[in-house]
């Protein structure tokens, strides 16, 4: 398994990772304000998987993905329901979908370079 993809999941998880409304609200020195650097909303767990600009096409292909693993189109769940997925997956759901999900949402993670440090 990719280790610093589940870490990163992890940290999207626990709200201790690199997105500045989390940054802000830890007081970190870099960060003024929690808005989004596309200035499309704050810059949270939910605006990064289901709406920030800069990742659209990742996105695309994240849910698109995720909705042929589950057999339905995921976009027709709550908001707060697909992130939850995202993150976790669902009880609902067979092993090896819950884990398609995870993968896809890690592969999802990395294309957005947002993690990405250097």
């Amino acid at each position: 398994m990719d280790r610093d993809g589940l870490r990163y999941l992890t940290q999207l998880r626990v709200e201790l990772n690199p997105l500045k409304y989390y940054k802000f609200n830890h007081n970190f020195a870099d960060t003024h304000d929690p808005m989004c650097p596309s200035n499309d909303g704050v810059e949270s767990t939910e605006h990064f998987l289901l709406d920030c600009r800069l990742f659209l096409l990742p996105r695309n292909a994240l849910l698109n993905n995720v909705s042929l693993a589950i057999g339905t189109n995921i976009k027709d769940f709550s908001r707060n329901k697909i992130t939850k997925i995202l993150l976790y997956g669902d009880a609902a759901f067979k092993p090896d979908v819950n884990k398609r999900i995870l993968i896809e949402t890690i592969r999802f993670i990395h294309e957005s370079k947002r993690f990405v440090t250097t």
